[in-house]
């Protein structure tokens, strides 16, 4: 098919084609209405569709329309080249063979200084997919979900100066090894990749999962929750080499050897609770480096052998509310002063009042553990009190009325 620029494509029936449909011309329209577009390819034929040297690409799937692609290390739609600009108004279904993570698949894959937007939902079945995938200044801009189905999946990966900006989706990964979100930048200057969900993180699977890996200044805002279900090894938020991370909802993450926050650096701010289940798990978790980490509402943990804060370094760390720790041999709080060192194991009677918090420190550390005293964990002295004298009115008045009274 020879195109020219500004030509309009209509779909009147279902298509399917075993080669890629290179986009070379400026301002294509190429409508669905309301059909499917398959895409079976083989070889070294990647890219579904592709915008190389074209500019301002529009996909319009009608309703019902879609763009369904598979083959091995395939991509649904992808730029060629810098500064292009790309509309997608359509779901994409992306059914991959890869079998090595250098073979990996995607939804939407865009690089350098190129601009997408997609008003669709996007589906990647197969081991290493990716919903989305982004590097360079790219930037990506959609709504509707990401589902990602196999192992070593990821729902968003987002690098070098890229930004991702999900207004309204949910991002749902099943698969061992996989992530919600990764991003990271690429180590020059203070810059990493900008990821934005307005929307919740799943993920279940047999093995580690990671809601959110971030490392490398990225900087990840989640509105919503992050769950994590499986058989271990899970990780709500994992954060490395100073990057941003804020989540509006609660984490919680069930299975063995799980935490619900681990930092190696950078600052962590969760809205609500960290819950977390399972044995030999950890709530949070903060290692080695400055770290700051905001917890708005409770952490609550539950397993044998499981800890509710394990921290060292130069933490500094807020729960704004109750710290509870269920299980056998569980322990509150531990502080690591070091290799060479013991430990520091807190009880959870040895903290220091301060104001509204009991604080966890130590002569030999520069870390410090602030968590806040519960208002809806227990019960208040005075409550206590109120309700010990109402109790021995009443059994009082019980003595009178069956023994005393005449």
């Amino acid at each position: 098919m020879v195109l020219n620029d500004g030509d309009i494509i209509n779909l009147t029936g279902n298509v399917t084609c075993t080669q890629p449909f290179t986009v070379t011309k400026n301002n294509i329209k190429l409508n669905l209405n309301g059909k499917t577009l398959t895409f079976n390819l083989s070889g070294t034929n990647y890219n579904a569709i592709e915008v190389t040297s074209g500019n301002n690409f529009e996909l319009n799937g009608g309703t019902g329309g879609l763009l369904a692609v598979s083959g091995n290390q395939v991509r649904g739609i992808s730029t060629g080249s810098d500064g292009k600009t790309i509309t997608v108004n359509c779901d994409i279904n992306v059914t991959s063979t890869s079998t090595s993570s250098s073979q990996w698949a995607a939804g939407v894959l865009i690089t350098g200084n190129s601009e997408i937007t997609v008003k669709g939902n996007i589906t990647v079945t197969g081991n290493y997919g990716r919903g989305i995938s982004a590097s360079g200044n790219a930037k990506v801009t959609a709504t509707g979900n990401i589902t990602c189905t196999a192992n070593a999946c990821e729902g968003i990966r987002a690098y070098d100066d890229a930004t991702v900006i999900i207004t309204k989706g949910n991002i749902s990964v099943t698969g061992d090894n996989c992530r919600g979100i990764y991003a990271y930048g690429n180590g020059v200057g203070n810059r990493g990749a900008t990821v934005n969900v307005t929307g919740n993180i799943t993920l279940a699977g047999n093995g580690a999962g990671d809601g959110i890996f971030a490392s490398d200044m990225a900087k990840v805002t989640v509105s919503g929750n992050i769950t994590l279900t499986g058989n271990g090894n899970g990780t709500g938020i994992w954060a490395v080499a100073s990057p941003e991370i804020s989540v509006g909802g609660s984490i919680s993450v069930t299975g063995a050897n799980c935490q619900g926050v681990y930092m190696e650096g950078g600052t962590v701010n969760i809205s609500r609770n960290v819950t977390v289940s399972g044995n030999d798990c950890r709530g949070l978790n903060v290692m080695n480096d400055i770290v700051a980490l905001v917890v708005g509402g409770k952490v609550t943990v539950s397993g044998t052998e499981s800890i509710g804060v394990r921290f060292t370094g130069k933490a500094d760390i807020t729960v704004n509310g109750k710290l509870t720790v269920s299980g056998t041999d569980h322990e509150y709080v531990y502080l690591s002063l070091g290799l060479l060192a013991d430990p520091v194991h807190f009880p959870p009677t040895e903290p220091v009042k301060d104001g509204d918090y009991w604080v966890y420190t130590h002569e030999d550390s520069d870390a410090i553990l602030r968590v806040k005293e519960s208002s809806d964990g227990g019960l208040s002295t005075m409550m206590i009190v109120i309700i010990a004298v109402v109790a021995i009115g009443a059994i009082a008045a019980a003595v009178w009325f069956f023994f005393l009274r005449k």
